[in-house]
Order: C-alpha cells, then structure tokens, then sequence
C-alpha cells in the first residue's frame, strides 16, 4: 500500500512536470544554467522536430541528420550560457543545427560524397548548371544569408530551412505576420542582388 508521503511525493513530481511543460524556453535555460541540468530535455523535446527537419532538409539522409540532430543539441547545450534569452530559442537552435549541418556535409564532401544538399535557393541538376556552377551558387547564397542582420536571417533560416509557415514564425520570433513577411522579402531581394554580383543573373529571378 503506497503511503501518504509516497502519494505526495508522487503529485510533487507530477506537479513540477507540469510546470516545466509550461515555462518559457528562457526560463528553462536558466535552471539549466543553475544546474538543474536535466531541464535541458524539456528544451529536446519541444525542438527536436524543428532541428531533425532542419538536418534532414541540409544532409537528405535521415541517418546523417539523426546524427546532426544529435550534435546540434549537444552543440547547444555546451553554449547555453552564450544564448541571449532575449532572443527566441528556436531561432537560436535552429542556427546551431544549420553550423552543425554545413560542418558535417563539407565532411562528407571531402570524402567522395558528393550529395546534392538543399540550400535557401535550391539548384537542381535538372536546372541545367554544371556541378562547380551550383556550388558557386550555393556559396554565394550561404554567404550572402550569413551576412543577413539577425532578425532578417532568422526569419529566412525557419522559413527556408526549418519549413515553417508564416504564422509559425511570427509566433517563433514573437512579431507580427506582417514583419515576417517583410523580412522574407528583404532577404530574397539581398539574395538576388548577390547572385547578381556573382553573375547568375536570370539565376536571381527564381529566389
């Protein structure tokens, strides 16, 4: 027969569950940073989709973006104290997630595996570009969504990357419907200025 204290000691636990399921990310960051370090698995739990899908669309693997996955959290939980609890967690991770992708399949590139990978402006063989064309694209493009102010490049990243909708951004970074799709349209007019500059030309027009 379970006790009293085992009964409460039951609504206790379940209580405190409840109440993480519930807190805002930066809020759980900072008990993590307090030391209750096993909070961090309520934050793998309510991004996990986010940063597999991030992975997947990078590596187009679901092993290698398992794997990704699985560093980005670890990536993200050794720089907690580098987050800004100021900004969205998400967008936090989701960058974290991206850093891992690139560094994993720049990996996989040097030895042999030449998988085509999706970027914000996705070349296709079928678009007729040679392998080093593509690349090229592919670099200016990363490069020149790096160089995005933040607002403007988190928005593109959960838009091109994570494959939110607009709703679901808006609600990610906390701003109105509208702003996300200012921004979306900021950071396609930069992208096709710098393909553009790079000499893709009509290339521009499909971003």
């Amino acid at each position: 027969m379970i006790s009293l204290a085992g009964v409460t000691m039951v609504l206790i636990v379940i209580a405190a569950l409840r109440s993480l399921e519930s807190a805002p990310d930066r809020e759980i960051v900072a008990g993590v940073l307090a030391g209750n370090t096993d909070d961090f698995e309520e934050l793998v739990v309510r991004y996990q989709r986010q940063v597999f899908r991030i992975a997947f669309r990078v590596t187009r693997d679901r092993d290698d973006a398992t794997d990704v996955a699985q560093e980005a959290f670890v990536r993200a939980f050794l720089a907690l104290k580098q987050y800004d609890a100021e900004r969205p967690f998400g967008a936090w991770i989701s960058r974290i997630t991206l850093n891992a992708a690139f560094t994993f399949c720049s990996g996989r590139k040097n030895q042999g595996d030449d998988r085509m990978r999706d970027t914000p402006y996705e070349v296709k063989a079928a678009d007729g570009f040679s392998a080093v064309a593509r690349i090229e694209i592919e670099t200016a493009v990363r490069a020149a969504v790096a160089g995005l102010p933040e607002g403007i490049r988190e928005t593109f990243e959960l838009r091109a990357y994570a494959d939110l909708s607009y709703d679901e951004i808006a609600h990610e970074l906390g701003v109105p419907r509208g702003t996300v799709m200012s921004r979306l349209a900021r950071a396609r007019e930069r992208l096709r200025e710098v393909l553009k500059q790079q000499g893709f030309g009509s290339e521009s027009e499909a971003v």
